[in-house]
């Protein structure tokens, strides 16, 4: 029979992992407003208690934050607030913290992510 009990999660995992992917091609090309729109879309999908939650909300916040928007940092400073296993976390705090030029927390960012990986 193969497959998972819960169909209509696994669609939203994929559906979430899709958007995700696309984020990263537009971010690689420096596309910082599509790809935010990407992460954004990748963060609703995998709801509130997927795994990769904080990393999609992380790769928004630095989008956001690449753009011009630095609201952006209170995203990727509460994506590393909730998160325990992903240092890509925390690497995206530090970029979007030396983009604003705060060297400090930027350090501090990396010790952290340090210590998770």
């Amino acid at each position: 029979m193969g497959g998972s009990i819960y169909p209509a999660a696994d669609t939203r995992v994929c559906a979430a992992r899709e958007d995700y992917e696309l984020g990263l091609a537009f971010y690689r090309k420096k596309q910082w407003k599509t790809a935010a729109r990407h992460f954004a879309a990748a963060e609703r999908r995998c709801g509130r208690d997927g795994i990769h939650r904080y990393l999609y909300m992380s790769y928004h916040g630095l989008c956001l934050v690449c753009s011009g928007d630095i609201s952006g940092l209170n995203l990727c400073r509460r994506a590393a607030s909730m998160e325990t296993i992903q240092a890509t976390v925390f690497l995206n705090l530090a970029m979007a913290e030396l983009k604003l030029r705060h060297r400090k927390r930027a350090w501090s960012a990396i010790n952290l992510g340090l210590n998770i990986d």
